[in-house]
C-alpha cells in the first residue's frame, strides 16, 4: 500500500516537474521571454527618443519660415531669386 502511495505521489511530483521546466509557462521559456522583452523594451526607447527628436524638429519648423529658408540653403543649395552665391574652393 505505502508503495503504491509513494509511487503516485513520485509520479505526480514528476509531472509537475516536468511542467515546471518543459511545459507550456515553464521556467525556460519565461526566461527567454524575459530577454526578448528587455531588448525589445531598449529598442522601443531608442525609437522613442528619435520620434521625440523628430517632432522637435517639426514643431520648429512648423513655426519658422526663417528655419525652413536655412535648412533649404544649406541642405538643398537653395539661393533666392537675383541673389549671387560665391563658391570657394579649399585648396
Amino acid at each position: 500500500m505505502t508503495k503504491i502511495i509513494l509511487g503516485s505521489l513520485i509520479a505526480i511530483l514528476s509531472l509537475l516537474q516536468y511542467q515546471l521546466w518543459f511545459g507550456e509557462s515553464s521556467i525556460i521559456k519565461t526566461i527567454k521571454l524575459n530577454r526578448i522583452y528587455a531588448e525589445q523594451f531598449r529598442i522601443n526607447k531608442a525609437l522613442e527618443e528619435g520620434n521625440k527628436e523628430l517632432y522637435l524638429d517639426y514643431v520648429n519648423l512648423k513655426g519658422s519660415d526663417l528655419l525652413i529658408e536655412q535648412i533649404a540653403r544649406k541642405d538643398l543649395g537653395y539661393i533666392k531669386k537675383d541673389e549671387k552665391y560665391y563658391k570657394i574652393a579649399k585648396r
